[in-house]
């Protein structure tokens, strides 16, 4: 269970009322810092006022990405040939060498 908001509805409406208003002559930063509060927090909550959503680098995107990828993944057309048809991998040819001392 996620914990309650320590910032009410009405501070988070007039939070982004205030981002509005400065018509972006402000940054999130800028704002947020006159607020006190982190400006992701800002910026996520401007975001889901818009009813926008999340940036292409979220969760959300990430697990459409997966179910696109999945069937590539298991398809047989892959061109890496199986390790015993690799070529033999770097092995040491020559002895290591030791170190000086008397015999």
């Amino acid at each position: 269970m996620a914990r309650p908001s320590k910032y009410s509805p009405e501070f988070r409406s007039d939070a982004i009322a205030l981002w509005r208003a400065s018509a972006g002559r402000r940054t999130f930063r800028d704002v947020a810092a006159d607020l006190n509060v982190n400006p992701e927090t800002l910026r996520t909550w401007v975001r889901d006022a818009d009813g926008r959503p999340a940036p292409a680098g979220a969760p959300a995107d990430a697990a459409d990405e997966l179910v696109r990828l999945r069937p590539e993944n298991c398809s047989p057309s892959r061109t890496t040939p199986p390790l015993s048809a690799r070529s033999p991998s770097r092995t040491r040819t020559t002895a290591p060498p030791t170190t000086g001392g008397a015999s």
